[in-house]
C-alpha cells in the first residue's frame, strides 16, 4: 500500500556525458547523479555503453534504462503509474529516440531498451573525441511527503510531568 502521493507536474532532467564510450565492456554500466526530491521517488539514468550482459548479440549498442528509487519509508510495497519518460541520444542537431508511459513497482524499479542504439548508426553519435551524450526526461512522478520523524527523548529518563525539586551544592 503506497501512502498519500501526489503526481508531480515537473519534469525531471538526466543527463551522461560518457567518455571513451568504445572503452566500456559489455555489462557495464554508468549512472546519472540521482535526482528527485529528497525522501520522496528519485531516479537514475542508466546506461549501458556497450550492452548488457544478457545480450545474445555481438555487435555493439547502447541500452537505456530509468531506474527509480523509493523512498525508504515505502521500500517493501510501492507503487509508480503512468511515469512518462524518455531517453535519447544526441549530437548536434540529430537525435535518436525512444519513449514510453508505464508503471514501476517493488518487482519492477527499472524500465528501458536494450538497443536505443545499435551498429554504424552508434558511430554517427559519437564525438570526435569519444564521448557519447544521453539524455532522459521524466514526467509524472509521484511526490510522496514523507512521515514525520519522531525523535527519540534526549533524556529517556527523565519525567518533565511533575514539579523539580530544588537542589542545593555546597562547594568548599
Amino acid at each position: 500500500a503506497t501512502s498519500a502521493c501526489q503526481v508531480r507536474v515537473k519534469i525531471e532532467n538526466l543527463e551522461l556525458k560518457i567518455p571513451d564510450v568504445f572503452s566500456f565492456s559489455k555489462g557495464v554500466a554508468v549512472s546519472s547523479p540521482v535526482v528527485g526530491p529528497t525522501g520522496s521517488f528519485q531516479i537514475i539514468l542508466r546506461v549501458y555503453p556497450s550492452g548488457m550482459s544478457s545480450e545474445v548479440s555481438d555487435s555493439r549498442h547502447v541500452a537505456g534504462f530509468i531506474h527509480i528509487l523509493p523512498p525508504k519509508h515505502l521500500k517493501d510495497s510501492w507503487s509508480c503509474a503512468d511515469v512518462r519518460f524518455w531517453i535519447w541520444v544526441e549530437r548536434n542537431n540529430d537525435s535518436a529516440c525512444v519513449s514510453t508511459t508505464t508503471s514501476f513497482d517493488q518487482t519492477q524499479n527499472s524500465i528501458g531498451w536494450n538497443d536505443i542504439l545499435s551498429g554504424r548508426r552508434l558511430q554517427d553519435f559519437v564525438t570526435s573525441d569519444g564521448e557519447l551524450r544521453v539524455k532522459a526526461q521524466v514526467w509524472n512522478l509521484p511526490y510522496v511527503q514523507p512521515p514525520t520523524e519522531t525523535s527519540e527523548p534526549l533524556f529517556p529518563g527523565l519525567d518533565f510531568s511533575t514539579e523539580a525539586k530544588m537542589l542545593s551544592f555546597r562547594l568548599a
